[in-house]
């Protein structure tokens, strides 16, 4: 999916306290935000919340609060002209509140601020709405293969 400046569309949403910093409690507290929002192992998702990663020009690492409690982190990458969003994340006990559209619209503002003509994302089924109602729009679609997991009933053999 993809925008420029002038597709974006801000919305008024609910009043969310966006930081963008990179200190180490505010990367622990992101990536605990994305592991919950993906529903993953936070093992997982730790190599992507390290100072060195932080520290990459060009990248903007998000987090949203309310009332001081973090609800939701989005990852920027800047680079020449463009800006890519990486890793929108709300746990789901804070989803449908509007938090990922604030911080996908922040984090694309900024880009755009700082000179980035187009914004570029790829979305899971259940951030396409959203992307869709600020202004990106769909441009390509392919099909991930994976092997079944166990959980899915298959028996892996060799």
């Amino acid at each position: 999916m993809v925008m420029t400046a002038d597709d974006l569309r801000e919305e008024r949403g609910p009043t969310v306290e966006i930081t963008c910093l990179a200190d180490a409690a505010f990367l622990t507290e992101a990536h605990t935000v994305a592991a919950e929002g993906f529903e993953a192992p936070p093992h997982l998702m730790a190599p992507l919340y390290t100072p060195q990663i932080a520290a990459t020009p060009g990248l903007s690492i998000y987090l949203g609060r309310i009332a001081g409690q973090p609800v939701s982190t989005a990852t920027s990458f800047r680079h020449g002209n463009s800006v890519g969003i990486f890793n929108v994340a709300t746990p789901p006990t804070h989803r449908r509140s509007g938090y990922a559209a604030a911080l996908t619209i922040r984090a694309v503002r900024d880009a755009f601020d700082a000179g980035a003509n187009f914004a570029w994302l790829q979305s899971s089924p259940l951030g396409k709405s959203l992307y869709r109602r600020i202004g990106f729009q769909q441009v390509e679609t392919y099909t991930l293969l994976s092997r079944p997991t166990r959980e899915e009933g298959v028996r892996n053999s060799v």
